[in-house]
């Protein structure tokens, strides 16, 4: 585990507290994983300040990439019922407690993304989307939630946007796209083998590829042409979606942006249907 390797090696630079944060860590890191800095220091007899200096000195860009490095080994290696023991381990608060450390940890998750985040890289993802002759969206299990968002927006913009969520009728669609289309997989890990199939037989057949993941140990990142890495951070068994929706809805708008006369048209047309067909409940 390359992770607790590092933090092993950068003990005999750390100062004495810090040292006392480390070992604790390599002793007990599927806990840690889930333990909010707060808790740590209160379980260490530490400062919350020297659990984040401990983090940086360690090579981290704050606790929750620390965090998020550990969980990286325990999705690889622990099964999800283990996963959901180890987060009921860390919720035994009140319960006003525990809203605000989900809430805290969704936000050190966006400040997180926010910091690495290229805007370059958004806005071209954004052409290409507008560009595409067509568009594919995959994300299976748990990530399918995301999968629908960007694809189900995204054809309010522009036509010809197909969502999977399932590896049903997907090869036979990947094999009729070309180099003027763009397929975008959203998979965090455990990754799931469809994704990764996906974006492996898109890449064969010269489709641009855009990636959607949870770190630089993912697959898909030597596959795509375009990748977000977020921090994923969770309190419970499951990924945090909450930087994935943030990114999809800031792509959306860079596109809805770039393709306004578009996406106007489309919408006017979409609108018309939907009073055609009376989907909404009017009074």
């Amino acid at each position: 585990m390359d992770v607790l390797k590092s933090i092993n090696k950068a003990i005999p630079e750390l100062s004495k507290g810090q040292k006392v944060v480390a070992y604790y860590i390599l002793e007990n890191w599927q806990a840690v994983a889930y333990k909010s800095a707060r808790t740590l220091a209160e379980e260490l007899g530490v400062s919350q300040s020297t659990i984040l200096r401990t983090a940086d000195q360690l090579g981290y860009d704050g606790f929750p990439a620390l965090q998020q490095s550990l969980q990286d080994v325990i999705n690889e290696k622990v099964s999800t019922l283990a996963r959901l023991d180890l987060a009921s381990d860390e919720s035994q608060g009140a319960i006003t407690d525990e809203v605000a450390k989900v809430f805290r940890l969704h936000e050190a998750n966006l400040q997180q993304t926010f910091r690495h985040i290229d805007a370059e890289k958004v806005n071209r993802v954004a052409s290409l989307l507008l560009q595409a002759g067509q568009v594919a969206v995959l994300g299976m299990r748990s990530s399918a939630s995301v999968a629908h968002c960007l694809g189900y927006n995204l054809s309010f913009v522009r036509g010809n946007v197909q969502i999977f969520n399932s590896d049903y009728m997907l090869t036979e669609h990947l094999v009729s796209m070309d180099s003027s289309d763009v397929v975008v997989v959203i998979s965090f890990s455990r990754y799931s083998l469809a994704a990764v199939g996906g974006a492996k037989l898109a890449r064969k057949q010269k489709c641009k590829v855009v990636a959607i993941t949870d770190s630089l140990k993912s697959p898909l990142v030597a596959i795509a042409d375009e990748c977000f890495v977020l921090s994923t951070v969770s309190r419970h068994f499951n990924h945090s979606h909450m930087t994935a929706v943030a990114l999809v809805d800031t792509i959306l708008t860079m596109a809805t942006m770039m393709g306004r006369q578009g996406a106007r048209k489309k919408l006017t047309e979409i609108e018309e249907g939907l009073d055609l067909l009376k989907i909404f409940f009017q009074e």
